[in-house]
């Protein structure tokens, strides 16, 4: 998976520290570096590089202190906290899904379980051949022990004491956070692994590997995570330190690789290891010719670099120059091994092509425009026959006839002029000093069936008798044909060579040159070393792309047109495209046909390939806008006859270590060697869909929609936003609610209630989000869209069918309560009647006590202080046993039972813009409304369930209100004069209403009762 076209062959190179350098003379050279091979294009938009069934293997002898009991030590707490991130990940898709809770009781007791056993394994022990300990060591170590002992009885605690899932899954994070600062190595002084991509001799992109994980010991408790085992990796660019953080998200490369790093004594623990592979060691040489006046010769000049020479032509190397190291032989003789990216035809692994010729002709100073000799010619002027002569590849359809292409620099007439053809240099307007032009034809061919790739024998074009490769000079790109400006050409040639020890099978091999050169390193080299497969096995991979919800806007309208690019072992399709939505829905499957893996399948079954899932945003005008991507592991079915129910589930997207949404997806690759694949899905024209089984099943559901009033709407294009309209989208379905004539007098709609009858997943996992996109309505009908919200849980709105009219505001629970609740009025100053001054006994009874008649010192303020607790100012207050007042440290829509003051409607955050890019804030207003979700009848003729805002009993039109605002005091401010104190007041502002005390503000002081 190479992004970029490159114009020089491509080659890997593996180092740690200075050895494997290949630039670094200080050092033995080693066989470091993969054989230089050319891109080959998927058909689609990355290339790849057709390795077949030899796959290149390098070999880096390097010494280093043994440090492994270091090294084993952090692999078995990272292999600790991995076991712990598996547990976590199935536990919280359980919680996701809403599985039973004796489902999800089992997965946290089987997380603790095996957490409790994996902290009984002993940290390796110091050996005799290790690098001394020194105090750090030891002391880590107790810190280690003790900690994991700690942790062991703390899980023993808890899986006897937790009666929560929730606290259950605390837990289990707080142990892997403990294990994963546990695995800190402080002393590691193996440097990490390089892996170097290299394009025409400069290095452009790479990726790390640490040491310890690929580390082979002989306990698989100290071993790496990724030890011989197959990872896929991403390459990135080198960047300056100062534009680490600056967002790149093109990946270079993606490799497919397999690392072992161990001591040379456990050096057979890596050839054991594969069985359908050879590892083969070969001799490498190129002969290189020049050609004079069309004659290919050998010398110097014009051959600007030996006529046998490595790759680079900087080393001669002829074939009986180079001397086997002791304990080495020759197998066979010298044979041609051209390489095999320059046998692919143009049009290998695409689904459409284009066949082009250029009709020439000539004119001279005294006559006319006629046709050239030859008249028909490619695009570097080799001879071509007529349109007509041009043969029809097997398996290819004409899409249509040949055409004059004039989507390029020409004329009206489709002609491009130069002054000589061999010369180049073409221009689109006719000179008097032009005496050559030519126009290009085309004709688009595409694949009978786009669903059967070509195979793989017919994108190969016939080798070559010689396998000579020719350009026009050693640094442009070869290929297999000769053409007139080809000035050399060369082939490689190999030779096998094995060790006469078998057991020393691995060992290094360093070739010596037999040459004059004075420079120890001139004089020597390295071979080629290959791991031969014999046999590669098919593959049958299917993408399931259902939907997506919440991806990011590219448009300036705050939407997206979403497309899918998915991406597997070279090759790559794409989805159609969604059109201006952030929840599209593509409901496609995508066939992945003939794929060759080499490899024992049980292992790929064990560790396969990841998929690599891309979205962007199509534009017409300029390159697609990348919204994020993810890798997901695809399901592995080693017979075709097995079947099994594949979910489609939610995966994350990605963008710069940023959340960009969610796609339902699922993947299954398949085996096949000789067997029939599976029966496709039904067809959407030329489109898979998804399959019945594994789509989800779909239920007729109502949704009532309260669609009270917009609020705190932000301008839009330097306009306010003054008549606003909602649209509520979800499955398919669209409703849009009145206009709003103007957002200033009245912000709420005229007709609030709104209905829609949709097809929903019963699956509530799988339930497509609710896009609310608010319309402005403008002059000469403009109709921008100025915010959006995705809403994607619908929990606290789906209610049962109702078959009985009630009144919508006594479902409120708050409500209700107050309703059935008889209480005595609430009298803002209590007052006391008096006993009359007449001496004797009054008739008239005390129905109120004023509290300063009892006591001058208690008043309101004693109240409020009794009710926080400061009972040291007021000590009589709480003699005497007052009521106390409830005080909240924190607003009450964050309080329990008030429900954030949603029990009428909710407000949801609107946002708008283009976010591809951009972090600033993309606030644009709020939105208030709720919703009503129940199933409906799934016969269209039986009766709809009586709607729960069908009556509703309130009026969205404007009421004139009072406002009370009581400030108590503040506590700790800011302070604001040189003293270090402030003068604070207090300013309230709603709406377009502001009062403020700033006339009696409070002098010098950061704690300000007010008491207003």
């Amino acid at each position: 998976m190479i992004e970029e076209k490159s114009d020089g062959p491509i080659e890997f190179e593996i180092s740690i520290g200075n050895h494997g350098n290949k630039l670094d003379e200080s050092v033995t050279p080693c066989a470091s570096t993969t054989p230089p091979t050319n891109p080959v294009s998927d058909g689609l938009h990355y290339y790849y590089l057709p390795w077949a069934d030899d796959k290149p293997c390098t070999m880096v002898d390097s010494q280093w202190e043994d440090i492994s009991f270091r090294l084993g030590a952090v692999n078995l707490l990272l292999r600790i906290a991995d076991h712990l991130e598996r547990g976590i990940s199935h536990l919280m898709v359980a919680i996701k899904a809403n599985l039973p809770i004796e489902t999800q009781a089992q997965l946290a007791i089987s997380s603790l379980d095996e957490f409790i056993m994996d902290c009984n394994h002993a940290l390796p022990q110091w050996e005799p051949e290790n690098i001394p300990q020194n105090e750090m060591d030891m002391h880590l170590r107790k810190l280690r022990e003790d900690q994991l002992n700690t942790l062991r009885e703390q899980a023993i605690n808890t899986r006897e004491t937790v009666s929560e899932i929730d606290d259950a899954l605390k837990e289990l994070k707080s142990y892997r956070e403990t294990i994963l600062n546990l695995a800190i190595e402080p002393q590691m002084s193996i440097p990490d692994i390089i892996i170097w991509m290299l394009s025409g001799g400069k290095r452009t992109a790479y990726h790390r590997i640490p040491a310890h994980e690929v580390l082979y010991h002989d306990n698989e408790d100290y071993r790496g995570l990724k030890c011989g085992t197959a990872q896929t990796i991403n390459l990135k660019k080198p960047t300056l330190l100062k534009d680490e953080n600056k967002p790149e998200w093109k990946i270079p490369a993606q490799l497919r690789v397999v690392v072992w790093f161990g001591l040379e004594k456990d050096r057979t623990a890596w050839t054991e290891s594969h069985t359908e592979a050879k590892l083969q060691v070969v001799a490498e040489t190129y002969e290189n010719q020049a050609s004079i006046v069309g004659n290919w010769v050998t010398k110097r000049p014009p051959l600007t670099r030996p006529s046998w020479s490595d790759n680079t032509g900087r080393i001669e190397l002829p074939k009986d120059s180079i001397q086997l190291p002791t304990g080495w032989e020759w197998v066979g003789d010298w044979y041609v091994s051209p390489e095999l990216s320059l046998l692919y035809k143009k049009d290998a692994g695409k689904t459409s092509f284009v066949e082009e010729l250029f009709y020439n002709e000539f004119r001279t100073p005294t006559s006319p425009w006629k046709v050239a000799e030859p008249a028909y010619t490619d695009a570097q002027g080799e001879v071509k026959g007529e349109p007509k002569t041009v043969e029809l590849p097997s398996g290819w359809t004409w899409a249509d006839d040949w055409k004059i292409d004039y989507n390029r620099p020409c004329d009206e007439d489709g002609f491009e002029y130069t002054v000589e053809a061999s010369t180049g240099g073409y221009v689109a307007a006719e000179k008097l000093y032009h005496m050559f032009r030519r126009r290009r034809l085309i004709r688009s061919r595409i694949l009978g069936d786009v669903g059967v790739p070509v195979k793989q024998e017919q994108s190969l074009s016939t080798e070559p008798a010689e396998a000579w490769e020719y350009a026009f000079n050693f640094d442009s790109k070869f290929h297999t044909k000769e053409r007139k400006v080809d000035m050399v050409r060369r082939r490689r040639w190999h030779r096998a060579l094995a060790p006469k020890d078998l057991s020393s099978e691995t060992s290094s091999c360093v070739l010596q040159i037999r040459g004059s050169s004075k420079q120890v390193k001139e004089n020597l080299t390295v071979p080629r070393m290959f791991m031969r497969f014999r046999t590669s096995h098919i593959w049958h991979l299917r993408a399931y792309i259902f939907q997506a919800r919440s991806v990011l806007a590219a448009d300036q309208s705050g939407l997206s047109d979403p497309f899918v690019r998915c991406s597997f072992q070279g090759h790559s399709q794409e989805t159609q495209i969604i059109q201006q939505t952030l929840c599209p829905t593509w409901d496609e499957t995508l066939i992945f046909e003939h794929i060759e893996m080499c490899g024992d399948p049980k292992t790929i079954l064990s560790d396969p390939p990841p998929v690599m899932i891309e979205l962007f945003d199509y534009d017409q005008l300029s390159s697609d806008h990348f919204l994020g991507r993810l890798q997901i592991t695809p399901a592995v079915r080693l017979d075709t006859e097995t079947t099994w129910a594949n979910v489609l589930q939610w995966y994350t997207i990605e963008k710069n270590r940023k959340k960009g949404g969610e796609i339902l997806a699922a993947f299954e690759l398949i085996l096949l060697d000789g067997k029939s694949p599976p029966p496709p899905p039904t067809r959407r024209g030329t489109l898979f869909n998804v399959p019945e089984g594994i789509r989800p099943v779909l239920q007729r559901t109502g949704i009532e929609i309260l669609c009270w009033g917009v609020r705190a709407m932000r301008k839009y294009k330097l306009a306010n936003v003054n008549s606003p309209s909602v649209e509520f989208e979800i499955g398919g379905k669209v409703v849009e609610s009145t206009i709003i004539k103007s957002v200033k007098k009245n912000p709420n709609f005229a007709s609030p209630l709104l209905f829609l009858d949709v097809l929903l997943p019963k699956e509530e996992i799988y339930l497509p989000p609710m896009n609310i996109c608010v319309r402005d309505h403008r002059a000469f009908g403009q109709k921008p869209m100025v915010g959006v919200h995705v809403l994607t849980d619908f929990q606290e709105f789906k209610v049962p069918a109702r078959t009985s009219q009630t009144d919508v505001l006594m479902d409120i629970q708050a409500l209700t309560d107050i309703a059935c609740t008889t209480q005595e009025p609430c009298l803002a100053e209590p007052k006391v009647e008096l006993q009359s001054p007449v001496k004797g006994k009054s008739k008239q009874k005390k129905k109120f006590m004023d509290l300063k008649q009892i006591d001058d010192k208690i008043d309101w303020w004693s109240k409020f202080y009794a009710s926080i607790g400061e009972w040291d100012k007021c000590l009589k207050y709480k003699e005497f046993g007052y009521d106390t007042i409830c005080v909240y440290p924190h607003p009450l829509e964050e309080v329990e039972g008030f429900n954030g003051f949603t029990d009428f409607c909710n407000t949801f955050t609107l946002s708008r813009g283009k976010n591809v890019d951009e972090d600033e804030d993309n606030y644009a207003g709020e939105f208030k409304g709720t919703f009503r979700i129940y199933p409906l009848p799934e016969d269209p003729k039986e009766q709809l369930p009586v709607r729960y805002f069908e009556k509703l009993s309130v009026s969205s039109d404007p009421e004139e209100c009072m406002l009370r605002v009581y400030i108590i005091r503040a506590i700790d401010l800011q302070p604001s004069d040189s003293s270090g104190l402030a003068d604070p007041y207090v300013e309230i502002i709603v709406g377009q209403h502001k009062v403020n005390s700033k006339d009696k503000y409070l002098p010098n002081t950061l704690n300000p009762e007010f008491g207003k």
